[in-house]
């Protein structure tokens, strides 16, 4: 069952082998067993591509729930035990991911040898760990209000309109939140798809139409950008901090804000919580508390505001 399971989550045989350390032609004739003891097949199989049978399918579903009970029992009677391990699968944000917490997730599996991690990166984890439900936790930049979902906050993260000192010194530089509509924006395509920023400061919430001749769904490809002189950007400060100490990007309306999208733990909170993934989120929420871009942004007062609803911004 977990070989079959495993299978089908990681869509072909020869990535399922490398999750579990086997050959393909182990699990192929692992599951062509299965298949025989069944009296059924499971999968459609050719050289180029495999496809769930209907079958199959339903035998997965039930096959996942069955696992997840077993996990459950052992799981009780290792924390029973206080011993920690098994398998923590992770969702994350696609380049908070890549620039910060695979390393921290790393750290979790040295300082707890027993326990091994999978991480699946991804644009929008939270719409892909409730379609699929098959991660233990995914890591979520925003709110979590999803039925059936617990969550944990994990840390604060806030976005900055920025640009280099380069781009400033040859077009001017803003001086309020309506000035940017003069000036070259560089948009993320998917966070403000209506190209307008919330911005807090100040005078007071408002909303400014952006527009550019640049744009991304990439915070990473964006501030690359910003970088290189190309126009201001709005992005997170986990994204920033460093060419924000550099000085290679600087604060634009340095007493303004965007929108803040905290990160959250979220997890199922119909099922016991195993003991391997209450200790990855007290070590998150611990290594998290002072984030390592915290300091970039500490000495402005504004930092400190309490942002209202995004539907309490007016339009500039």
């Amino acid at each position: 069952m977990r070989l079959f399971v495993t299978v089908i989550e990681a869509g072909s045989f020869a990535t399922a082998a490398d999750r579990l350390g086997l050959s393909p032609s182990i699990i192929s004739k692992q599951i062509a067993a299965l298949e025989r003891d069944l009296g059924a097949r499971l999968l459609n199989r050719t050289t180029r591509k495999m496809a769930v049978t209907e079958i199959g399918e339903r035998y997965f579903e039930q096959c996942r729930k069955i696992l997840i009970d077993i996990d459950s029992a052992e799981e009780e009677v290792a924390a029973l035990q206080g011993s920690a391990s098994g398998r923590l699968s992770v969702r994350v944000p696609h380049s908070i991911g890549i620039l910060h917490l695979g390393s921290m997730i790393a750290d979790f599996c040295m300082a707890y040898p027993e326990i091994s991690a999978s991480i699946a990166t991804d644009d929008f984890p939270l719409r892909a760990f409730e379609m699929e439900r098959r991660s233990d936790v995914v890591l979520h930049l925003g709110p979590v209000v999803s039925p059936g979902l617990a969550a944990r906050e994990l840390t604060s993260i806030v976005w900055y309109p920025c640009a280099s000192p380069e781009y400033l010194k040859r077009h001017g530089t803003p001086e309020s939140p309506a000035d940017l509509r003069r000036f070259n924006c560089l948009v993320h395509q998917s966070v403000f798809s209506d190209g307008r920023w919330p911005l807090h400061g100040p005078g007071g919430d408002t909303v400014v139409s952006v527009a550019g001749t640049f744009a991304a769904n990439s915070v990473m490809i964006l501030s690359e950008a910003a970088r290189n002189g190309m126009g201001i950007s709005l992005l997170p400060s986990f994204c920033i901090y460093r060419s924000i100490e550099d000085g290679s990007l600087v604060r634009v309306l340095p007493g303004h804000q965007g929108p803040q999208r905290n990160l959250h733990a979220a997890y199922q909170a119909n099922r016991m919580v195993p003991q391997r993934l209450r200790l990855f989120i007290d070590f998150m929420v611990e290594r998290l508390r002072t984030p390592p871009w915290a300091a970039a942004f500490a000495s402005s007062s504004a930092d400190k505001l309490v942002f209202p609803p995004i539907d309490r911004y007016s339009e500039t």
